[in-house]
């Protein structure tokens, strides 16, 4: 098996809205974007997948030295594989050290006190990977194109975050600020999350943050790179739908996982494909 089609079948085998825009891709940044994420969901899969935490810092370990050797002596698949995008389209190997630095905080998981360190951990594994997809689906030299893909990538990290709250506590994880929570006199880290009230407020307030967050991205990104950026912007819809739809179940995230169907999808996707992202009526 090629390193090519070892990354194919890993994005074949998830469901994941972020693989949704890869059709509309040509062969070349396909298959570059395959390579990306298939990195983002091994490094990711070492934190959920219940290794005991020494041996999992051992493979994040391995992982940082194979991609700072990448260019010179890969040894696995997903590496050779990403040589190519990292040499054509000038992929920072420090933001792909980003995301394993992400995941090293998920290792050892400590609620964040404020927003402000919640953004820093969401730009390590959301905002490089939005950096990263820029640069594979454009030629990135405005600045304001990388501004845009960081403030998208946490915004659909944010929307992550409400939408998994109750997945997350089982997992002894959380990640909404201790701030936000002590002014609703809320405590996730003891005791059972439940749909209450004061809970849905907390969301709101939450909601409202990640709102915010896709209107500065969406405004970041000047109009002449829309065409170039459309996978992007169409991933980010997506997530921005799912969000609005969080906020029609009345934020009661507790019960089930939400999540968008076929056609929704399918809308959110074709909104992003004509550049409709000033509808931010949500």
């Amino acid at each position: 098996m090629s390193p090519t089609e070892f990354c194919r079948n890993k994005v074949k085998r998830s469901q994941s809205n972020f693989t949704v825009f890869f059709a509309l891709l040509n062969k070349e940044k396909r298959e570059a974007m395959e390579a990306l994420y298939a990195y983002c969901r091994e490094i990711d899969d070492i934190a959920d997948s219940g290794l005991e935490t020494d041996l999992a810092r051992k493979k994040l370990d391995w992982w940082e030295e194979e991609i700072s050797n990448v260019l010179d002596t890969p040894t696995h698949p997903i590496t050779f594989a990403l040589q190519k995008p990292i040499d054509n389209c000038s992929l920072p190997i420090t933001d792909l050290l980003k995301i394993i630095s992400g995941v090293r905080q998920d290792l050892n998981h400590k609620p964040f006190p404020s927003f402000i360190e919640l953004e820093n951990y969401s730009d390590h594994v959301a905002g490089a990977v939005g950096r990263l997809s820029a640069r594979i689906f454009g030629d990135v030299r405005n600045t304001e194109v990388l501004a845009y893909a960081t403030e998208l990538g946490i915004a659909c990290q944010f929307t992550n975050i409400l939408r998994d709250i109750a997945e997350d506590r089982e997992n002894c994880r959380v990640y909404i600020p201790l701030e936000l929570l002590q002014k609703y006199h809320l405590n996730f880290l003891t005791g059972n999350v439940v749909d209450t009230e004061t809970v849905r407020l907390m969301c709101q307030e939450f909601y409202v943050t990640a709102v915010k967050k896709y209107k500065k991205a969406f405004s970041s990104l000047p109009e002449e790179n829309y065409k170039e950026q459309r996978p992007g912007i169409i991933m980010g819809m997506i997530y921005l739908n799912l969000l609005k739809k969080i906020k029609q179940s009345k934020f009661n995230v507790f019960e089930k996982k939400i999540s968008l169907n076929a056609i929704e999808k399918l809308h959110a996707a074709w909104k992003g494909s004509w550049g409709k992202i000033s509808d931010m009526s949500i």
